[in-house]
This record gives C-alpha cells, sequence and structure tokens, in this order.
C-alpha cells in the first residue's frame, strides 16, 4: 500500500506539472484536451473499484456509482462535442473536483495504511460527490449549446 500511496502522488505531481507546463508553453493540444480529462478519470475510478472490490476495505458503493456516473455522462457529453467537430477542454471546476477525488484516494490508501476504519472518510467521500456532481453540472452548464446549437435545423 505504501507503494500504491506513492505512485498515487508521483503521478498526480506529473499529472499537475505536465498540464503547467503545456499551458506556459503554450503546447496545448485537442489530443491533450482529450486524453489527460480521461486518463484521470480513468485512474481515479479504477482505483475506486478496486477500493470497493478489496478486502478488508469495504467502501461504500454510493459515492462510487455518483463518481463514476458523473464520469460517464461528461464523457458521453464530450464524445457528442466531439462528433461535432468540437473538442471541450476540462474546467476549472472539473480540475478541482479531479484534485478532491485523488486527494480521496490518497486519504483512503493512508488509511488502509495505518489499519484505521475508513468510516471516518466518509465525510469525505459526501464532500467529493457532492462537489464531483456540481463540477459536471457546471461543465454542461457552460457548454450546453453545443447541445442546442446541433439540435436546431
Amino acid at each position: 500500500m505504501v507503494a500504491s500511496l506513492a505512485l498515487l502522488l508521483i503521478a498526480a505531481a506529473t499529472d499537475f506539472l505536465d498540464g503547467k507546463i503545456a499551458r506556459k508553453r503554450q503546447e496545448v493540444s485537442s489530443l491533450g484536451k482529450f486524453l489527460d480529462p480521461l486518463a484521470d478519470k480513468l485512474f481515479i475510478c479504477t482505483a475506486l473499484i478496486i477500493f470497493l472490490v478489496k478486502e478488508p476495505v469495504y467502501l461504500p458503493v454510493w459515492p462510487v456509482i455518483v463518481i463514476i456516473c458523473r464520469e460517464f455522462i461528461i464523457n458521453a457529453f464530450r464524445s457528442f462535442a466531439s462528433s461535432k467537430g468540437i473538442v471541450v477542454g476540462a474546467e476549472k471546476e472539473g480540475k478541482i473536483k479531479t484534485a478532491l477525488q485523488m486527494t480521496a484516494v490518497a486519504v483512503i490508501i493512508i488509511f488502509i495504511i495505518i489499519d484505521r476504519w475508513l468510516g471516518s472518510v466518509y465525510p469525505l467521500l459526501a464532500i467529493v460527490s457532492a462537489y464531483t456532481v456540481y463540477s459536471g453540472a457546471v461543465y454542461i452548464k457552460n457548454n450546453i449549446d453545443i447541445i442546442t446549437r446541433s439540435n436546431k435545423p
């Protein structure tokens, strides 16, 4: 588990630095706008699913379902936009959401390492889940014109 925590911290740090360097050098690409959030989603969702099935972790299922459903909805939205030739990048709220989710995963790993009851992370999971829903709503609200524009004759 210590190796898992180290890997998580390294992945989060390199993800942050990669984005910061790309923006500073103005080397942001459409492929990067698509792949970076996708990699984040895969990382978080995989970790949460592993926590669900790995004994003796036993996380509640509902935050994992909320997070995964939000990611599917946003991916469907982004795929639709992409089919129209539009690349929709991540928003500030999405970046905060990812940071919160990675923090929650790190805290869960730390609690597993120190053998502490995971019920203590339930309030954190509730906050992360609520912000996850909020960030998805903001994303769709800010980009809803992509759908409404494409439905007009």
